[in-house]
């Protein structure tokens, strides 16, 4: 069962292609839904992440770099 969306921000320090999975350098990690593009994570950037929490797992909705 998903929950409410929930908001974080962080910078970013790996990004799995594969598995669309990204961890945070504060060590959260997030699977990142396929309509969204892989491309607004880069090592390194500073995003804002909103994400609710389905089998387990984060689910980033909506990511928005911030620098």
């Amino acid at each position: 069962m998903a929950t409410q969306r929930q908001r974080t921000r962080g910078k970013v320090l790996v990004i799995d292609c594969i598995e669309r999975q990204v961890v945070l350098t504060d060590g959260s990690e997030f699977w990142v839904d396929p309509p969204l593009p892989l491309d607004a994570f880069r090592s390194n950037r500073t995003i804002k992440i909103t994400y609710d929490e389905e089998d387990g797992r984060r689910w980033a909705r909506i990511v928005e770099p911030l620098d």
